[in-house]
């Protein structure tokens, strides 16, 4: 499962970076008139990834504490001396 929201959040992320990123090269003209479409259209991409990137970090979150196990690790030491180089 916790792969699974991975992925998912992978996705998220790169389809938002993606509409980000698209909706950044549509051009809008100026005209004298009100709010034209194109501009309206270009808010609701942007919304729609920043909304996206959001909902990543949530996944990201959300997975975060099933993929912390603890490993124990035991260091020994060796018992045999390590040579030693004469200086002199």
């Amino acid at each position: 499962m916790p792969e699974m929201l991975q992925w998912s959040s992978a996705l998220l992320a790169l389809l938002g970076l993606v509409l980000w990123f698209w909706s950044g090269g549509l051009y809008v003209p100026q005209t004298a008139g009100g709010p034209h479409p194109v501009a309206r259209l270009k808010r609701q991409i942007r919304r729609a990834a920043i909304f996206a990137a959001i909902a990543s970090a949530l996944l990201q979150a959300a997975a975060a504490p099933s993929l912390t196990e603890r490993h124990e690790v035991e260091l020994w030491a060796s018992a045999a001396s390590a040579p030693t180089a004469l200086v002199g």
